[in-house]
């Protein structure tokens, strides 16, 4: 992690969520097929506020391809460090945008993602824009 960050001036710390009226829908869904077509439009909701806060970042402070990183995602920065990284963004980031850190250091809704973005100089972790 830190020799990803090594040369880096600028690290966004973010929480994104497809949200809990998409995560409620999913979960109300019995039916093999609903459930798999939920998930997917779910996914795409997830994806798609990426993007925008990418493309936000980028427009503002002009960092081209941004690298991620995500607690849990690497060996040297285990889940629980969700914590952490809640507390850096401050305020109350379930009042704010509705995603609950559980004691298990999962999110709710289950579609949200945090982590780290950064100017990715070096292509670690480069985004694949999904389309």
């Amino acid at each position: 992690m830190r020799e990803n960050l090594d040369d880096v001036n600028d690290v966004f710390p973010n929480v994104v969520t497809c949200g809990q009226e998409l995560s409620e829908w999913l979960e109300s869904k019995t039916d093999l097929m609903d459930m798999f077509y939920a998930s997917a439009i779910t996914d795409a909701a997830l994806m798609s506020g990426l993007k925008e806060i990418r493309k936000h970042i980028d427009e503002k402070y002009g960092t081209g391809t941004l690298g991620e990183m995500n607690p849990g995602a690497l060996s040297d920065w285990p889940m629980e460090e969700q914590r952490p990284l809640f507390d850096l963004l401050g305020g109350d980031v379930e009042k704010e945008i509705g995603v609950k850190l559980k004691p298990t250091f999962l999110m709710f809704p289950t579609n949200s993602t945090a982590g780290l973005l950064f100017a990715n100089v070096d292509g670690y972790n480069a985004h694949i824009e999904i389309v």
